[in-house]
């Protein structure tokens, strides 16, 4: 029997309520028509990586409480940094994550050029960063490299692709069959953490963001990879990220990204 749903959005982008992204959230959950509990801006918090490590500390006790009442937590929220938070309300210790991503969010602050902290997101929710503030999040327990698998990643800067290249992640290429490696993580994890950004779609299908990375995949092949990975893997929670509505003149992206909610959903 499917779970009751608790969607929780997260309207921030790079810690603050300004920008497209942080209007997403907002968007994707109007579009669907569904009800809402928000993350409170931290306004008494005034640098940027306290302020995200305020909202994902936030964040974390939703998701426990949305656990521990039965229901399934769908995250919809501006930035991929939300994993910190989703996978430390789960609290259980055998987590795995299956992210789908355009970007490998695996840059540390050592290696990233542009500073953006979400670059930072995978790295520091698997240990390989930002180790005492991800310490501060209620129930935070960094998740093993090889119970992660990386899918539709495509665009990486140089250092982060070492780094993913000698990391224990699974990477799992646009185009490349995603069952084998959910069967092998499935040995790894009592439960799952799915976490899909919606660039992880081509461009073609629609401007998801500001950040295109051609070679993606299309909708119905996102749809039924998320299909295959609730057929395979028990989901615990899951999130939708990264949707930006300033750079969607058609209404296409908005439309596609509910799709992926819904579809996210059916995985409760």
């Amino acid at each position: 029997m499917a779970r009751e749903l608790a969607v929780i959005g997260v309207p921030f982008h790079a810690g603050r309520r300004a920008g497209g992204l942080a209007r997403g959230p907002e968007a994707i959950i109007g579009e669907v028509g569904a009800r809402a509990a928000w993350v409170e801006d931290p306004r008494d918090v005034e640098h940027e990586a306290a302020r995200i490590f305020a909202i994902t500390s936030e964040l974390a006790g939703l998701v426990s409480q949305a656990m521990a009442s039965g229901r399934f937590p769908l995250v919809v929220t501006g930035n991929c940094n939300a994993s910190l938070g989703v996978t430390a309300g789960m609290r259980p210790a055998d987590v795995g994550i299956v992210w789908f991503d355009a970007h490998g969010d695996f840059n540390t602050p050592d290696t990233s050029t542009s500073g953006f902290f979400d670059g930072t997101a995978l790295a520091t929710v698997t240990g390989g960063c930002w180790k005492a503030m991800a310490e501060s999040i209620p129930g935070f327990v960094a998740v093993p490299e090889l119970s992660v698998v990386l899918a539709g990643v495509r665009d990486t800067d140089p250092l982060e692709q070492e780094r993913l290249d000698a990391s224990g992640i699974t990477v799992v290429p646009p185009g490349a069959p995603l069952a084998p490696a959910l069967d092998a993580l499935a040995g790894r994890c009592e439960v799952v953490y799915l976490h899909v950004d919606v660039d992880v779609l081509d461009p073609s299908v629609a401007p998801m963001n500001q950040y295109p990375a051609p070679g993606g995949l299309a909708l119905d092949e996102l749809v039924e990879a998320v299909r295959t990975v609730a057929a395979r893997l028990p989901v615990g929670a899951a999130s939708v990220s990264a949707f930006n509505p300033e750079v969607d003149a058609t209404g296409a992206a908005r439309a596609a990204a509910a799709e992926i909610m819904r579809a996210v959903a059916a995985t409760a």
